[in-house]
């Protein structure tokens, strides 16, 4: 028998298909995982094709290891059943957190969150009403484990739909060497409603909107992309506010006008309007207030630091 040393090197789940590469040596391994079949080959790497070259005999046994070198398992292509790759690993880990605390699945969710779609006359495409982005930075880690050498951590994170204001929490397994998303476990539905402030004129809106205040934008006129993002405000004066993507120490706005974030000027009162459902409305016409005029729309979470003084 010959055994050879190999580390996990990149994962094809189109083709379920593992790519090792040699400790000692520049050849690559794949071995291809099925619910009925398994098997290792060798590899034709060239130009970045990872093709199955040729089965690998059955007298060869490979050993896999981690980035220091500690055996994580052994297997050929007589003896299988050791291998799992890190898709169906983190379904069995999913599987394991969806059923002990008893999670939603995706389905039950998808028709959740849908039920307010007429409610709320939205009229757009219905996947941008179930996953608009960005979502909430705000989590915690439950769990984690090691697989094929790599860290992945359990998560749940805390959602709040900018239109209909629902919110649930959503537990998935990330990826700690790629940051990806490898699996979601479930959901935990209705969690409670952010509670939203309801502003009655815009002279409160700018005693609302100082230092420290945050914000949902609901709809923005620039970009759908928009939609969702919460802020908080960085600065105000007598003219307008700056606002920045709320907890995220990399977003873009941390780069406009100095550090301040995204400026947006009060105007006049007539070009606002302040909805029963807590939506504060800005139009660019005091006449006309139709869809064609919304500048942006938001809901207020949290008062700044001079709020109630």
């Amino acid at each position: 028998m010959k055994t050879i040393k190999i580390k996990y090197h990149h994962e094809n789940p189109g083709d379920c298909q593992t790519t090792f590469k040699e400790v000692d040596g520049d050849k690559y391994y794949n071995r291809v995982e099925s619910e009925r079949f398994g098997c290792w080959y060798t590899v034709y790497s060239q130009q970045g094709y990872w093709e199955n070259s040729g089965e690998v005999k059955n007298d060869v046994v490979f050993e896999v290891v981690d980035d220091a070198g500690q055996t994580l398992f052994t297997e050929n292509n007589g003896n299988l059943g050791a291998f799992k790759s890190i898709g169906k690993k983190a379904r069995e880990i999913a599987g394991d957190y969806a059923e002990r605390l008893k999670l939603c699945s995706h389905e039950k969710w998808t028709k959740w969150l849908c039920e307010e779609i007429e409610a709320y006359g939205y009229k757009g495409d219905r996947d941008n009403w179930l996953y608009f982005i960005p979502k909430s930075k705000e989590y915690k880690i439950i769990g984690e484990y090691m697989h094929l050498g790599i860290k992945f951590r359990v998560l749940i994170e805390s959602i709040v739909h900018p239109v209909c204001g629902k919110t649930w929490n959503m537990m998935y397994i990330k990826n700690m060497e790629t940051d990806a998303c490898e699996e979601i476990c479930g959901y935990h539905l209705d969690i409670g409603h952010i509670p939203y402030i309801k502003i009655k004129n815009l002279s409160q809106f700018k005693r609302f909107l100082t230092e420290g205040a945050e914000f949902y934008i609901v709809e923005h006129c620039r970009s759908e992309q928009l939609t969702g993002e919460h802020r908080r405000v960085t600065h105000s004066n007598t003219t307008g506010f700056y606002s920045v993507v709320h907890g995220d120490s990399e977003h873009k706005t941390l780069k406009f006008n100095g550090g301040k974030g995204s400026f947006l000027g009060w105007g006049k009162s007539s070009f606002w309007e302040f909805r029963d459902d807590c939506t504060c409305v800005l139009y660019s016409s005091d006449n006309e207030k139709i869809p064609e005029n919304l500048i942006i729309c938001i809901r207020l979470t949290t008062g700044g630091v001079k709020w109630g003084k």
